[in-house]
């Protein structure tokens, strides 16, 4: 089987399109005011991509600390048939989505957001990214 140059140059630019849907995606969850940080993970762990406001709160770079020390206990237990998993801490609420079967979306939001509308929008964005990536195979 031959495999050509411009193919494998049509398939860098379907992944790097891919990737700029993804990050536009995130982008629009990170516009909210109260959202203070927006990370994607592979399920075991390994950061992908991270929008992170660190000059709004001092106790934001623990989270992100503690996000990364129990991510892979998050992967876990969202392996086993959990969709969102949230944590209310002193300064932020923690949301996990689990973005098709291969990624987990970490959304930091501030302890006066508006949790409602907010999952809502965590949701729409959690499924689009599983969308367009086809992250569920």
């Amino acid at each position: 089987m031959n495999i050509s140059i411009k193919n494998i140059d049509q398939k860098k630019q379907i992944d790097l399109k891919i990737i700029f849907k993804i990050q536009d995606e995130l982008e629009n969850l990170f516009s909210f005011d109260t959202i203070n940080g927006v990370l994607l993970f592979r399920i075991d762990g390994i950061l992908l991509e991270s929008y992170v406001n660190f000059s709004k709160t001092f106790s934001l770079l623990s989270t992100v600390n503690w996000i990364k020390t129990i991510i892979s206990k998050v992967g876990t237990e969202l392996k086993s048939n959990l969709y969102r998993i949230a944590y209310s801490r002193q300064e932020e609420h923690v949301y996990f989505y689990k973005v098709g079967s291969a990624v987990i979306l970490a959304c930091v939001l501030d302890k006066f957001a508006n949790l409602g509308l907010l999952a809502i929008e965590m949701d729409r964005i959690a499924y689009k990214i599983a969308d367009i990536s086809n992250f569920n195979s």
